[in-house]
């Protein structure tokens, strides 16, 4: 019921085959299922958009198939940050095609990330824009109600779900039921939107592929995130998807601040015979596949890889002893980490509010040993607490504490890059993204 997640503003594209900013000038967005408070109304979807253009962004937010006459013209001007509320009844539901797009016009490139809030259910992404989308994926979810969503920017668009051959429950759509190892097609239009739900299972490692480019985002309604040391309590989760073809072999994982009971982190590959190393030991996975590694509090993890990986890391479910786990504790998230490659030397970001008030707010910081030293954190040099990466141990970690509100986080030499996440907890709400108003790693 504590929630985490991981947005941030990070160019997409670990080195593997492509590059990808994901500051842009149009971007097609959607929004999965999420599970409200019994008792309680729906809350808005939220969106954030930035820019470092010196020129004002004018922004305009359609939702073209849902409410033609909805229109939201916005500036967004450099340096600050823009909200704007989304009706939460565009959200997806079951099994289906709709008219779900939200589609993001800007005279000027812009970063955009999105929180989707319910009481005790919180969860968000960073938005990537069409021309950082690509045509093949590889879901990212968890047990119980697993979601897969995807929009549509080009009409006749087919879009075919390879269902991960780990996935154990079944879903219905048009009649036929699919179970691993199945494969699903549909076709969709500009703005068209697919929705899939399954009640049970864990659609992680499922091929979403397209003959168009699409956007894609999975996560779960609402899920628990269980170890032996936790509570049953859950969470929304969701991401938007990086194509494979943008896929990093070079990463660090982080923890969850102040919490005890330790993160997983799944690590998946696109490819067959693909290789990689955590702490020394060599893995191998075959295309689709996955593996889940459970990492103890505080620790920050090298992992690299011979082709282009995927890493996500799971926040877990509170821990039994509620007290001793973080000021608040935390709940079930799911944040795909950028690669190491292309960090970068200058983030901002603000924090965000839950549905009852403020966070308790930090920066993870992630650096080179060499690189600390030149770190400022609002216009103060940033004294922390270092812990080395394990595996790699030019590398260092750390969090902060900081107050609610605007930040900025760089070093003072550019050519230093290094990765900030911006992380809050809250009483049944908890919250990370990577705070960058600038191109930076994916």
């Amino acid at each position: 019921m504590r929630c985490l997640f991981l947005i941030g503003f990070l160019l997409l594209g670990g080195g593997v085959n492509a590059a990808l900013n994901n500051m842009g000038k149009e971007f097609m967005l959607c929004f999965m299922d999420n599970q409200i408070y019994s008792g309680g109304s729906s809350f808005d979807i939220e969106v954030f958009m930035t820019t470092t253009s010196n020129v004002d962004a004018q922004v305009n937010v359609t939702t073209p198939l849902f409410d033609a006459t909805w229109l939201q013209q916005l500036t967004v001007s450099r340096g600050t940050i823009t909200p704007l509320n989304i009706p939460a009844t565009i959200r997806g539901e079951g099994t289906s095609i709709a008219g779900l797009g939200v589609h993001f016009i800007s005279t000027e490139d812009i970063t955009v990330y999105a929180v989707n809030k319910e009481k005790f259910s919180t969860d968000g992404f960073v938005a990537y824009p069409v021309d950082a989308i690509g045509n093949d994926y590889v879901a990212v979810s968890s047990v119980d109600t697993p979601e897969i969503m995807v929009a549509a920017v080009t009409d006749g668009t087919d879009v075919s779900f390879q269902i991960s051959n780990s996935y154990a429950d079944s879903f219905s759509y048009q009649g036929v039921t699919y179970a691993a190892g199945d494969t699903l097609t549909v076709t969709i239009d500009r703005f068209q939107t697919f929705h899939l739900f399954s009640a049970l299972g864990d659609l992680s490692g499922t091929r979403i592929t397209s003959t168009a480019p699409i956007s894609a985002f999975s996560g779960n309604y609402k899920t628990t995130v269980l170890d032996t040391n936790t509570e049953i309590t859950s969470d929304h989760l969701v991401e938007q998807l990086v194509p494979t073809q943008s896929w990093g072999k070079n990463f660090i994982t982080f923890p969850s601040p102040e919490r005890v009971i330790g993160d997983f982190v799944r690590i998946f590959a696109s490819e067959d015979n693909t290789i990689y190393t955590v702490d020394g030991v060599d893995h191998t996975l075959q295309a689709n596949e996955y593996d889940i590694h459970n990492f103890p509090q505080n620790q920050y993890t090298w992992v690299n890889a011979s082709k282009g990986i995927q890493v996500a890391v799971y926040s877990k479910t509170i821990g039994k002893s509620y007290t001793n786990d973080g000021v608040n504790g935390g709940d079930p998230a799911i944040s795909i980490c950028a690669p190491v490659e292309l960090y970068h030397a200058d983030y901002t970001w603000s924090t965000v509010t839950t549905t009852a008030g403020d966070f308790n707010n930090y920066i993870i910081v992630v650096t080179l040993r060499d690189y600390a030293d030149d770190l400022v954190l609002d216009n103060a040099n940033m004294t922390a607490t270092w812990v080395d990466v394990l595996g790699n141990s030019d590398y260092i970690g750390t969090f902060v504490s900081v107050s609610p509100g605007s930040h900025n986080i760089y070093n003072t030499v550019p050519a230093h890059p290094f990765l900030g996440i911006a992380y809050g907890n809250a009483q049944y709400n908890s919250i990370a993204y990577a705070a960058r108003n600038a191109p930076c790693s994916y």
